[in-house]
């Protein structure tokens, strides 16, 4: 019987393993033991550096995130597999694989080739099952898969964009300003995975693919497994970061571990910080649309959990969506009061003639002076008769004007003449001439 320490030393350690040997978390003699591993496996030095590159907040693209360092080179690179496929550059590394840019010569596009170890052969005819099973936009595509120089490969669909991790680390501690879009595109391939009977098992954002477009696409089904199936409690499976409190304790993964490892993902996105259990108010901080869903999401104990993705999606679309509701609404209403506006400006100029037509148009008739007929003014050192007294004492004769057009025309737009505009002074009354005493006049 093989002891532990022997068996390790000749088998990879899991993706698990790898991790918190990067964290510092493994007891000392399963790190001496990783150790010794690591100094004779390039590939499991590439994976560590995957990881170590995320961390740091490093770029990442492709199907996988491209690791840069001088760990990530020490891999060599072959130049085509399985006399099919024509490899062009090395998109990333993972504890059990590596994930190659191909041109697949068959169909003549352009591939993710995902190249497993040696004796990983279940775990490539798991993830095609399970890819294919799903079909859905936000799902990555399996192609095909084959076995080449005693390794087994898998052809995928090849996603130009960076991956979820990525885009946090450019982040930093600030929110997505994005999080909804990528949230909902999340949720619709796993509801896709959930509505399939797929268990994804691993949902973290370094298996989340982001292009420049803004698709978001779901990767990695390899440890995916069908609902109906029972699961072995002898290995923890999936990530220590993203994984729900019940697959930390061995439990079997549910739908509901799916959500939990979600709402992980969604709290970092929408808060720009990692969602820690041990916090005494951890949903203070997190927009209110959004509060109801994330304690759904997140709850400890999978009974008072959202059992699928769908019904997440149902609580993530309620209060956000009445938000653009209100703001359609108050949208609509401020374009029909300029279309209104518009309408009563362009009618205007024809309605203002008539509002005062007797005060620029026609005039109501006014007793005036004559200008034709003026006073005569007699020397005060006569006589007055009778009839002159009487005309003196008489005001000024007076004349009515007419109106400048027949009261039929009142509502023209035409302005009036000048004519009507001289005929009618009111300010200033008739020029009376002086007397001439020289001559008596």
């Amino acid at each position: 019987m093989r002891t532990t320490t022997s068996v390790r030393s000749i088998e990879c350690p899991d993706e698990e393993s790898l991790w918190r040997y990067s964290e510092g978390k493994l007891p000392a003699r399963e790190a001496e033991v990783v150790q010794r591993h690591l100094g004779q496996c390039s590939l499991c030095r590439a994976g560590l550096a995957s990881f170590d590159v995320t961390a740091s907040g490093g770029s990442e693209s492709g199907s996988v995130g491209a690791v840069r360092g001088t760990q990530a080179r020490s891999v060599p690179m072959p130049t085509e597999i399985d006399g099919r496929y024509a490899i062009e550059a090395v998109l990333g590394h993972g504890a059990s694989s590596t994930v190659y840019l191909a041109t697949d010569a068959r169909i003549g596009e352009k591939v993710a080739l995902k190249v497993f170890k040696a004796g990983l052969g279940e775990r490539v005819v798991q993830e095609l099952l399970m890819g294919r099973r799903v079909s859905h936009s936000n799902v990555c595509r399996v192609y095909d898969a084959g076995v080449a120089d005693g390794a087994a490969y898998l052809s995928m669909e090849y996603v130009r964009g960076q991956t979820l991790a990525a885009r946090i680390a450019d982040h930093g501690d600030s929110p997505d300003p994005d999080a909804e879009e990528i949230l909902r595109a999340i949720l619709a391939g796993l509801s896709a995975a959930h509505d399939a009977g797929v268990i994804h098992r691993d949902l973290k954002p370094q298996n989340i693919l982001v292009e420049p477009d803004g698709r978001v696409v779901v990767t990695d089904f390899g440890l995916a497994r069908l609902a109906d199936e029972e699961e072995s409690r002898a290995r923890l499976v999936g990530t220590p970061s993203t994984w729900s409190p019940e697959q930390a304790r061995g439990e079997p993964a549910t739908f509901a571990s799916d959500v939990y490892s979600f709402g992980v993902i969604a709290y970092r996105l929408l808060t720009g910080v990692p969602f820690r259990v041990s916090d005494a108010s951890p949903f203070g901080i997190v927009p209110k649309p959004y509060r109801a869903m994330l304690r759904k999401a997140l709850a400890l104990s999978p009974s008072e959990r959202a059992g699928t993705a769908s019904e997440v999606a149902a609580l993530f679309g309620k209060v956000p969506a009445r938000r653009h509701m209100l703001a359609g609404l108050v949208a609509t209403l401020t374009v029909l009061g300029v279309v209104v506006s518009v309408s009563l400006a362009r009618k205007s100029p024809d309605r203002a003639p008539v509002a005062e037509p007797s005060t620029s148009v026609a005039p109501e008739p006014v007793a005036v002076p004559s200008v034709a007929a003026p006073v005569r003014v007699v020397p005060s050192t006569a006589p007055l008769t009778s009839s002159e007294a009487s005309t003196a004492t008489q005001p000024a004769a007076t004349t009515t004007v007419p109106a400048a057009r027949p009261p039929e025309r009142l509502h023209t737009t035409k302005p009036p003449p000048a004519s009507s505009a001289k005929a009618a002074p009111t300010s200033e009354p008739p020029r009376q001439e002086p007397p001439d005493l020289l001559f008596g006049k």
